[in-house]
Order: structure tokens, then C-alpha cells, then sequence
């Protein structure tokens, strides 16, 4: 592993969640929506998502082990499982600012420079929205961090905003990179087009 990619949090030496590694695995998914394969790696997603909707009658525990075994496909562990959720509905996020931005010759330079801007936008959000959903983990709860105790604390309190608890704090987290990737692309579309609109 290249020492440049290694985080290391201060919470425990216990944590075995690589935030930069992470974040690449979540980009490299998002980057699949633009191959054949996108239909299938979406799908194995949202089967795991079913596969933690059954760990969530467990309980905590049940989830953090659930968490841990996604995780575990990509070398990481509970936020690692997170970020591998979160890259289904992230890679359809930019599969849908793909059409709604899509390239045609028939359109101006300018609205076509501000629609590619969009959809490479969209990339960065989904990276940005899943690096920040990490970061509010691991200091949304009582327990600082992303060692065990930290992700259940920061996911029960994520949770806590919309009167639920753990389970709710998981599918908030994982509907997040989706969501900052849509704003974001749709975002700097809009105001690629004002900027590029006003120099005329």
C-alpha cells in the first residue's frame, strides 16, 4: 500500500478503517457507471444492501458485523461497508446526471462545456459526500472516532436527526453520496452556464 494513502485516526489503534483507500474504492465504483458492467455492479449493491436490511433486526451488533463482512470485499472494515452500500445508489446517481447532462453536438459550445463540467461534478461530489459522510461518523457521536464504539455512537446520532437510531444513521449514510453527487453535478451545471452567460 503506498504510505501517501494510509489515514491513520487517533481514536484507536484498533481502527481498521483506511478513509483514503475508501474513498478510492467508492470513486472507482462511481467510475463504473460509464462501462457495460454498470447494471450488474449496481445490482450486487443493492443485494448487499438486502443483505444489511436483515442485519439490522440484530441490532447493533448484528449491523456492525454485517458492516465489517461488506467492508471486507475491499479490504476495510464497518465504514469501509458503508462506502461499498453507498457506491450502488452514488454509480446510479451519475448514471442519471449522465442523461440529464448529456453531451449532443447539436448544442452550443457553451452549453456543452457546462454540461461535460456537470457530469464530471457529479463524480466529485459523490467522492466529496462519501468522504464527509466518514468524517460525520466519526464525529457526530459521543465516542470520537471509527473504532467500534465510534461508528455505532456516530451512526446512532446521524440516526438520531430523523428520530431513529442506528439502522436509520446506515441508510442516511449511505443515501448521502447519491444526493451530494446530484446537487453538486446539477450545482456547478447551473452555474457554469450563468458564468459562461454573463461573459457573453
Amino acid at each position: 500500500m503506498d504510505a501517501d494513502n494510509q489515514i491513520q485516526t487517533e481514536s484507536s489503534p484498533h481502527d481498521d478503517f483506511n478513509v483514503r483507500e475508501t474513498v478510492d474504492a467508492i470513486d472507482d465504483g462511481i467510475k463504473f457507471a460509464d462501462n457495460a458492467n454498470t447494471v450488474r455492479n449496481v445490482a450486487q449493491g443493492m443485494a448487499a444492501g438486502g443483505a444489511m436490511a436483515g442485519a439490522v433486526a440484530t441490532g447493533g451488533a448484528g449491523m456492525m458485523s454485517g458492516l465489517a463482512a461488506v467492508g471486507g470485499v475491499v479490504g476495510g472494515g464497518a465504514v469501509a461497508g458503508i462506502g461499498v452500500l453507498g457506491a450502488a445508489p452514488a454509480a446510479a446517481a451519475k448514471m442519471v446526471m449522465n442523461q440529464v447532462l448529456v453531451d449532443d453536438d447539436r448544442l452550443s459550445d457553451e452549453e456543452r462545456e457546462a454540461r461535460s463540467v456537470g457530469r464530471t461534478m457529479t463524480t466529485v461530489g459523490a467522492v466529496a459526500g462519501s468522504a464527509g459522510t466518514v468524517g460525520a461518523i466519526a464525529t457526530a457521536g459521543g465516542v470520537a472516532g471509527l473504532s467500534g464504539a465510534g461508528i455505532t455512537s456516530g451512526l446512532a446520532a446521524i440516526g438520531g436527526t430523523v428520530g431513529g437510531g442506528m439502522g436509520a444513521g446506515i441508510a442516511i449514510a449511505v443515501a448521502a453520496p447519491a444526493v451530494v453527487a446530484a446537487g453538486v453535478g446539477y450545482g456547478a451545471y447551473k452555474i457554469w452556464q450563468w458564468m459562461t452567460s454573463t461573459d457573453e
